[in-house]
């Protein structure tokens, strides 16, 4: 897939997003900037003590406004999670310090709580958060695959939870960055055999106000999660929340990532989720699709409501959603060319595995420009799994670790 590199933080993005996904920046011509960027800057090195207490131990994620990173705390002797924001404007520490009395005011089972602030002057502002064990759902589903339509839910119902906290607080907390990448699913314990959802990252949470607009710290947007008042100046609150939160249902129930907010205005390209799925119900897909209407008037005014909605629609089809999808891996998206001297592992999951790999392969060196390469070798089994490895031409292209045409690889038939 081609990408568009941010020309400020120099991180891809797809060639439609109109701002970058990670430090918000616009990538079209004609967009206007919406919020300072930092200059590139190097990570804190491991060994880093702040505030005499906060030892860094490493790097979790990195944008164009800072970063977070792995810490001990040498008072409490326990692991933290430290987040740094790279904006030291005055108008920036004044809103940091606002809204860091606000999250550190938070306390939900589904949050993890912030247990420290401070600003190092000339250098950045710091939350201090717990450190959640886990992965977050992007890695979930990269390694194995869409989850269960049941257990999506289930997850996602805790993210609820913790958003109809946050939105009945006085003022109300908008998160503004909810997806995939921002949910973590702990280790399961006796309470939740598979493990419990956690909603992270708190750099765009502000306080909403009603009588303003979003301010400069709140408006990184991240393509095909953000709605369309997101962007630039426009007025943000909880349903926007609610907008971000059908995406990511969307996502994580069809393996997509949903298009681009912006780009759906006046020709919606939004398809719906079990013409994708067809383990979702169609009344699944309507909650999803009103949450992501492109007007705010018109979606769920609650999170409240959206989940009153979702229960009742997955009580109505036990028999569809209590099905995993029957191969739970991500759509034909091409996002990696490979050079002609390279190999690719393939894997299976039934007897005739390598046999339906080099189906595949010769589907897609028939369907695409250029000369095939090698034929496929099987290099391993195990217990129902064959793999195999291939030379493969430049003309094929790889989405996550899978060789992908149009074409998908043929179920086994019944004996």
């Amino acid at each position: 897939m081609a990408e568009h590199l941010c020309p400020k933080c120099k991180n891809p993005n797809r060639v439609s997003a109109r701002f970058c996904a990670t430090c918000g920046a616009p990538l079209l011509a004609g967009v206007a900037d919406s919020a300072p960027v930092p200059s590139d800057t190097v990570p804190l090195p491991s060994g880093t003590i702040l505030q005499g207490r906060y030892r860094i131990e490493g790097l979790l994620g990195k944008g164009g406004f800072g970063a977070v990173y792995r810490a001990w705390d040498l008072s409490l002797s326990r692991l933290c999670a430290v987040k740094e924001n790279l904006d030291t404007s005055s108008d920036a520490q004044r809103q940091f310090a606002r809204e860091a009395t606000v999250l550190a005011s938070l306390n939900h089972t589904n949050l993890p709580r912030v247990t420290d602030h401070f600003i190092i002057s000339g250098q950045g502002q710091y939350l201090v958060m717990d450190f959640v064990e886990g992965q977050d759902l992007i890695t979930m589903v990269e390694r194995h695959g869409l989850p269960p339509v049941e257990q999506t839910l289930e997850w996602l119902g805790e993210v609820m939870d913790a958003l109809i906290y946050l939105h009945s607080r006085q003022p109300p907390v908008v998160h503004r960055d909810i997806k995939p990448a921002n949910i973590r699913i702990t280790p399961g314990d006796d309470l939740h055999r598979n493990g419990k959802a956690m909603l992270v990252d708190f750099g765009l949470v502000k306080a909403s106000d009603p009588h303003t607009k979003t301010t400069l710290g709140a408006r990184a947007v991240t393509p095909g999660y953000s709605p369309p008042e997101q962007y630039g100046q426009g007025h943000t609150d909880s349903r926007s929340d609610i907008y971000s939160l059908g995406a990511t249902l969307y996502a994580l129930l069809t393996g997509q990532d949903p298009p681009e907010s912006v780009l759906r205005i006046g020709r919606d390209i939004l398809y719906p989720v079990e013409q994708i799925n067809p383990n979702v119900s169609p009344a699944i897909g309507r909650v999803v699709l009103r949450a992501m209407s492109l007007s705010p008037e018109q979606r769920y005014q609650t999170v409240a409501n959206l989940k009153s909605d979702l229960n009742a629609a997955l009580a109505a089809a036990p028999e569809v959603i209590f099905q995993a999808p029957a191969t739970p891996s991500a759509p034909y998206e091409p996002t990696v060319a490979m050079p002609s001297d390279a190999y690719v592992g393939v894997t299976g999951s039934s007897p005739g595995a390598a046999a339906q790999i080099e189906d595949l392969y010769r589907t897609a060196s028939s369907s695409l420009p250029g000369q095939p390469g090698e034929a496929p070798q099987a290099v391993s089994a195990g217990p129902g799994e064959i793999a195999a490895s291939m030379s493969v031409p430049d003309s094929i292209q790889i989405a996550s670790d899978r060789l992908v045409s149009a074409a998908p690889i043929p179920a086994e038939p019944a004996q």
